[in-house]
């Protein structure tokens, strides 16, 4: 239950094995062929979207200005 040892450090930090790792998991990886697509593809249906959002506002905004110089 007691006594004494004796060590050898062969690699400590980014040298040693669990720094090693630690590193790769930490590194942000590539994005693949199929995110970089889904990624252009969400840019594209939020452009679609801002200009739809865009459009009603404008229809709704002159339908509202019509029926107030109509009365």
């Amino acid at each position: 239950m007691s006594g004494t040892g004796l060590m050898v450090v062969a690699a400590v930090g980014k040298n040693s094995y669990y720094g090693k790792l630690k590193l790769k998991i930490q590194q942000d990886a590539d994005e693949t062929p199929l995110q970089q697509k889904l990624t252009v593809l969400a840019d594209q249906v939020g452009k679609v979207g801002m200009v739809s959002a865009a459009a009603t506002f404008t229809a709704m905004f002159l339908h509202y200005i019509y029926d107030c110089l109509k009365e």
